[in-house]
């Protein structure tokens, strides 16, 4: 089984219909890839009440037919209330077909934080130390009562993690990872390092930008792009890195995502990279071959690094 490799699942249902889904289940088993990531519902796509729980619902409809086969990571929407986690995990569980989640997320904090590109306006401010208190004593209990395997908190921050880490068995943590988004290397990766916490990456390729199918002018029809679900990652500081990582890769002989991705399976801390999939013919290009970065490479992508901190 290919561990390190994880199915988003966030436009199933809404781009991706349960056959397709389903198709995309059964060829990702092919490769070894056994784990899929999904939410109860994803607030950085336009949502409605009819989308609520629908990718762990296409998950759970392959599960109640394929019993065992499947690991699962799934997130509570957020910001949650401490009154609300044991009913939300009993949702997610129905759903999904499963007696116990094997992977278990808060989406985001139930606080001020500096995720999805509010870095520029975030202050740090008092927190309320009772919902982590309360959280906890209800998360614990799930363990001990077997519905959650793995628990986990999702975007993050350093100081988060240590606070989590003080109270549970914390598992992973699901942060933003990719060539364009290194934040989780800095004071949240010493953390998760001293607190034996490991990384679930989202977008390792930067929402499609590290795929090479997007120019400053140009996007494929009815790519992520053309609906607005870059976000400010579409922005005038990324093509200069993605040009030069695009060179590197070609001198190396490879894809631009096929290094993205090799780049992301060399973090130390890594639990497994999450690639989000749409169709099957996708699910191929990614995972037909990923090959090995040299240490060329690697010293070439720093010096970009250096250029090109944080493009977004």
């Amino acid at each position: 089984m290919n561990k390190n490799i994880c199915i988003g699942t966030m436009l199933w249902g809404s781009k991706t219909n349960e056959h397709q889904a389903h198709a995309i289940i059964e060829e990702a088993l092919e490769y070894g890839v056994d784990f899929f990531d999904t939410a109860q519902i994803y607030p950085t796509f336009p949502y409605t009440e009819k989308t609520y729980g629908l990718s762990e619902r296409i998950l759970g409809d392959f599960i109640a037919k394929n019993p065992n086969k499947l690991r699962v990571s799934t997130k509570l929407k957020s910001p949650v209330e401490v009154r609300d986690v044991r009913t939300l995990v009993d949702e997610s569980l129905q759903r999904l077909n499963v007696e116990r989640i094997d992977y278990l997320h808060f989406h985001w904090p139930r606080r001020d934080h500096y995720h999805f590109r509010q870095m520029w306006n975030y202050k740090p401010a008092d927190t309320n130390m009772e919902y982590f208190d309360r959280c906890s004593e209800v998360l614990n209990d799930l363990v001990d009562e077997g519905k959650i395997d793995n628990i986990c908190m999702s975007n993050e921050t350093a100081w988060g993690v240590t606070q989590w880490a003080q109270r549970l068995p914390l598992k992973c943590i699901q942060n933003e990872y990719s060539l364009l988004h290194r934040i989780f290397e800095l004071d949240v990766a010493e953390a998760c390092h001293h607190h034996d916490v490991k990384l679930l990456a989202w977008t390792p390729l930067a929402g499609g930008l590290l795929t090479g199918k997007y120019t400053y002018i140009d996007a494929p029809e009815y790519s992520r792009r053309t609906y607005g679900g870059l976000g400010p990652r579409d922005n005038k500081n990324v093509w200069e890195p993605i040009r030069r990582y695009k060179e590197i890769a070609e001198d190396a002989g490879m894809t631009l995502t096929q290094m993205s991705m090799a780049w992301v399976l060399r973090q130390p801390l890594l639990e497994a990279m999450i690639l989000g999939v749409t169709n099957v013919s996708q699910l191929k290009e990614n995972l037909d071959h990923i090959p090995k970065l040299d240490d060329m490479t690697m010293q070439n992508i720093k010096l970009v690094f250096k250029d090109h901190p944080i493009p977004f």
